[in-house]
């Protein structure tokens, strides 16, 4: 029978994605993948729906222990794509770790109020927001900007 582990790993190898990919999209550690595929311990809930979501199979059939195949859900119409969101991740020289996360909506929002302070601030002038926007809003999903300086900063931009 399949545990809920092996058919993690199996729609992982079969979307050609490693641990360490996998774990990046759900925000969690490769670690927990890992274990996750050992059956040493099982995702949240929430983690659980964004498999179900990342890889089209139903809850239904990651949680029964069952021989049957994988099987995909039946297609539904479409949804119109929502912008999603913006997530922005930093380290400072001194190692400190930020994370933003910001629903694009309120990005939109706050950029039309703020849109003349940052074409004026010199960090910002060269980032084209409005392409960022364009992006977003065609459906856009991946990273924008991933910098790491030698000193150790680093920035990180991206869309889920």
């Amino acid at each position: 029978m399949k545990t809920l582990g092996n058919k993690i790993s199996q729609c992982r190898k079969d979307n050609n994605l490693t641990q360490e990919t996998l774990a990046e999209k759900l925000n969690v550690s490769p670690q927990a993948v890992s274990k996750w595929e050992n059956d040493q311990s099982v995702p949240d809930i929430n983690i659980l729906v964004a498999l179900s979501d990342l890889f089209a199979v139903s809850l239904d059939w990651l949680l029964k222990q069952t021989d049957e195949e994988h099987r995909p859900i039946q297609e539904q119409p479409a949804k119109p794509k929502k912008p999603g969101v913006l997530y922005i991740d930093t380290i400072d020289k001194t190692g400190r770790k930020t994370n933003l996360k910001v629903p694009f909506a309120m990005l939109k929002f706050g950029m039309k109020l703020t849109n003349n302070v940052l074409k004026n601030n010199e960090e910002f002038k060269n980032i084209d927001f409005e392409e960022i926007s364009r992006m977003v809003e065609e459906g856009f999903v991946g990273t924008l900007l991933d910098v790491v300086e030698e000193d150790g900063e680093s920035v990180k931009i991206y869309v889920e």
